[in-house]
């Protein structure tokens, strides 16, 4: 689920579909949801409250369908229907770039409370990941992906295919196409690439940030439960 499949610029749509979704997740249970870079649906109610109330008022339905509260929904002819949040079999998960921007009740037990930090991809997986990105294309050979894999330590997935994608443009631009119409990427091209994205942004600093910030959570969390006791 991303925030465009929600946020609607029509008042009490948004709440709607997001009771939407935990309909459809509970119609298939056992079911996962998954929120795709959760604060820019979920963010802090400080920071969000200048955006028309929309995700404070959003944040609130959530909190309530995760500890499987009653939960009022506007049936869209003016009336209020009242629904149970039945969560069995259903798991909730999230991920997010700008974990400190998320408000702190989501991070509580019973929530959001297993945090899991996930680093950037190692010299192994980043070869991996440019060989499925280069599937379709023609190179040289192999070993020049070995050496972009060298050249590019601390770039996510994603920096990754923003690097193949701007070479696949460079090529298609300069007409650089094989017989039977793929892309065809030469060493010297992607070597340019490689350099031209080599200031990964993510930072040796950005990364102990997040490290902290899953660690000090779960280590709150864990102090939460057992004072519950």
């Amino acid at each position: 689920v991303q925030s465009t499949d929600i946020l609607s610029p029509y008042v009490g749509e948004t709440e709607k579909q997001l009771h939407q979704v935990f309909r459809d997740a509970r119609a298939a249970r056992p079911a996962i949801v998954f929120f795709d870079e959760i604060d820019g649906l979920l963010g802090d109610r400080e920071d969000s409250s200048s955006k028309g109330g929309v995700r404070q008022r959003l944040l609130t339905e959530m909190l309530q369908i995760m500890d499987g509260a009653s939960t009022s929904t506007n049936s869209g002819d003016g009336e209020t229907q009242q629904e149970q949040e039945d969560m069995d079999g259903i798991m909730v998960c999230a991920a997010t770039n700008n974990p400190n921007s998320l408000d702190a009740a989501l991070l509580r037990p019973g929530r959001f409370d297993k945090l899991i930090y996930v680093p950037p991809p190692d010299r192994e997986q980043r070869l991996q990941i440019l060989k499925v990105k280069c599937s379709n294309v023609v190179l040289p050979d192999t070993s020049v992906l070995e050496q972009v894999a060298d050249m590019t330590e601390m770039l996510t997935g994603s920096d990754l295919q923003q690097l193949v994608r701007s070479a696949n443009d460079r090529a298609l631009l300069s007409g650089s196409v094989s017989h039977d119409n793929r892309v065809v990427l030469s060493r010297d091209l992607l070597m340019e690439c490689a350099e031209a994205h080599a200031q990964p942004v993510l930072t040796p600093t950005s990364v102990r940030q997040y490290q902290m910030f899953c660690g000090g959570n779960a280590r709150s969390n864990t102090r939460k439960r057992r004072s519950a006791y």
